[in-house]
């Protein structure tokens, strides 16, 4: 069972086929618990609603939970000027050894510098002593958007008082045609009263 890339509980389910008339597949069910070698808290950096040229820093701890020692060669950004790491009192002399429980304590610091509205980056930790050998910092950083109010169509910013009287209002149920009403889910039309409608109303 691979544990690369896996922490805490993994499950994983085998099935065997066979020509058992009774028993044609059988599922086996692996479980397993997988303890991480290093921790990062938090494992991931959000930088979000930022300014262009807006310089944030946040600081990351590494931890050794594996049984033994463990060396940090190196920490690498990937290049570039926007992003930065340094050590939190701590020399940078490498290898860093960190014992059982020992921490090392980073700032990451990040400097919006790209027209791009989102960024996205992986700080790379490659290490020795362990069974893996290396463990990411993920960033993720966004612009700030600029919302604009926005106004219904065909309706102005202000509404003059004078102008609503001229205006002729239908109400909710009312058909502009006249003596038509829609009563309820099913619509019924009154027919309005005609002299042309009823003969004995109707004049030579």
């Amino acid at each position: 069972m691979q544990t690369r890339g896996y922490t805490d509980k993994v499950q994983k389910t085998i099935t065997v086929e066979s020509n058992d008339p009774d028993n044609p597949a059988i599922k086996l069910t692996i479980m397993a618990t997988v303890k991480a070698e290093i921790t990062i808290t938090p494992p991931v950096v959000y930088l979000r609603d930022m300014q262009q040229g807006e310089q944030r820093n946040e600081k990351v701890r590494i931890k050794n939970t594996s049984p033994g020692v463990l060396e940090i060669l190196s920490i690498e950004t990937g290049g570039g000027d926007m992003l930065t790491v340094d050590l939190l009192n701590r020399s940078p002399e490498w290898p860093i050894e960190l014992k059982t429980e020992e921490e090392l304590e980073l700032i990451v610091g990040f400097r919006y510098q790209t027209e791009n509205p989102r960024f996205s980056r992986q700080i790379l930790i490659k290490y020795s002593g362990g069974q893996v050998t290396d463990a990411f910092i993920r960033i993720y950083a966004m612009l700030k958007q600029e919302q604009k109010a926005l106004q219904p169509p065909g309706l102005p910013g202000k509404v003059d008082p004078e102008k609503l009287k001229n205006l002729n209002i239908i109400q909710p149920g009312i058909n502009p045609d006249a003596g038509t009403k829609i009563r309820g889910q099913n619509p019924q039309v009154i027919k309005p009263e005609s002299d042309e409608a009823d003969p004995n109303k109707m004049t030579p």
